[in-house]
């Protein structure tokens, strides 16, 4: 008995020295701490006590909220520009990644059917960007939605008539090209982030209405069409940042627009020709063959009280309002500067008539005061000749002793 309770002694002794140790160890480096940096942060505050209570060989007792708190303290991993780069040229090289990780393209079919798990790809590319490293794909996910968010923000930014443009494509001389780039030597991902995000749209509410359903067979869905959650092989491994990215499965028995649209009719006026309220009470359906049609497949005419008045048909027409808005003001600013563009040429072209007109007019002085030069001084070699014929006529009458402006020589040699 006494042996027994010895080793039971050496053994309750063995952590009390461990912690006891351990105790003294923490507080030295936190000492050391507060010595060279001079300032106390919550994360050694919490790190020192934390390995102060819990020593290494005594983790498995520790409860699993208290090591996710210690664990949830360290720092977030800083990117650099090489990083982002870096991750961005191997998204660009592998068409797998661009399918498993960007936006649908628009246009494209069961595009939702041919994507990866998001989470596998984050491991890949994680373990070609840091090898050597413990895996976590959420650092690649976080990375990426940020980038994403970064693209559209500059997006934004551009002119709508280089927004969709590569800059290798722009014109020299274009007044969009010195921006883009400036904006390639400022963030040297956007152009191959511009490159793969070209023709990729999110799930907008025009999307939504006229994307054609898409129907998994055997497979669960709620009332928003969501994906199901039981199926291990499903191609998206979705999380709630990347729901509104993948507009493909949220359009499950949602009818195209134009229907939806054709369904509302407006009945003629009487006053209007060729109205006939008999054959406007014949074409509208009765509730009895309301009642009877198939219900197969969603129709607002069957119900449009509860159609028109549930709190998503209002969210999704407030986000139609809001993107017909933004369609209307973009579409605004592309004429104004359109008008714009045709006042400035049409102001050059103005210039240059006019400036063609002066130089005509100038030419045309120019002329007349050459004639005019000429006829004078054509004048002037007439009156000259005419002087010196008049001298030569003098000199040889006088030689013949005869005046040239009187007779009177002649009639004196008669006398």
């Amino acid at each position: 008995m006494s042996s027994s309770s010895d080793d039971l002694e050496d053994a309750g002794s063995q952590p009390c020295s461990a912690l006891s140790a351990l105790s003294a160890q923490s507080a030295q480096s936190f000492a050391s701490n507060i010595q060279s940096t001079g300032e106390l942060s919550s994360t050694d505050l919490q790190t020192s006590s934390a390995s102060a209570v819990f020593p290494p060989s005594s983790q498995s007792l520790i409860p699993f909220s208290t090591r996710y708190v210690a664990a949830s303290n360290k720092k977030n991993y800083i990117w650099s520009t090489e990083d982002i780069v870096r991750l961005v040229t191997t998204i660009y090289s592998e068409e797998r990644y661009q399918n498993a990780l960007l936006p649908s393209r628009e246009g494209t079919e069961d595009d939702a059917n041919n994507k990866l798990r998001k989470e596998p790809v984050c491991r890949e590319i994680f373990q070609n960007l840091f090898p050597g490293v413990p895996v976590d794909p959420n650092r690649i996910k976080t990375k990426l939605r940020w980038l994403i968010t970064a693209y559209h923000k500059e997006k934004k930014k551009l002119s709508l008539t280089g927004a969709g443009t590569l800059l290798r494509d722009l014109d020299p001389s274009s007044p969009s090209y010195i921006s883009r780039s400036a904006l390639a030597q400022r963030l040297p991902w956007f152009e191959k982030m511009h490159e793969m995000m070209n023709g990729r749209v999110p799930a907008g509410p025009i999307r939504l209405y006229t994307t054609l359903p898409i129907t998994f067979p055997d497979e669960p869905f709620d009332i928003a069409g969501a994906a199901p959650t039981n199926n291990p092989g499903y191609p998206m491994d979705e999380s709630e940042d990347d729901t509104p990215r993948d507009h493909a499965n949220h359009a499950h028995s949602v009818p195209p627009l134009l229907d939806m649209l054709g369904d509302v009719s407006t009945p003629p006026l009487p006053s209007q020709p060729g109205s006939n309220v008999a054959e406007n009470n014949a074409a509208t359906p009765t509730p009895s063959q309301r009642s009877s049609a198939p219900q197969d497949t969603f129709s607002p005419s069957a119900s449009p009280s509860s159609s028109l008045s549930s709190p998503a048909t209002k969210r999704k027409r407030g986000a139609m309002d809001q993107k017909r808005d933004s369609i209307a003001e973009a579409f605004y600013k592309s004429s104004v500067e359109s008008l714009q563009i045709k006042l400035k040429v049409e102001q050059e072209r103005t210039r240059r008539e006019e400036l063609r007109e002066y130089e005509r007019t100038k030419r045309e002085q120019m002329r007349l005061q050459h004639e005019k030069d000429e006829k004078e001084r054509e004048e002037r070699v007439r009156a000259q000749e005419r002087q010196m014929m008049l001298k030569m006529v003098r000199l040889f009458a006088g030689h013949k002793g005869v005046d040239p402006e009187c007779n009177t020589g002649y009639q004196d040699s008669r006398h």
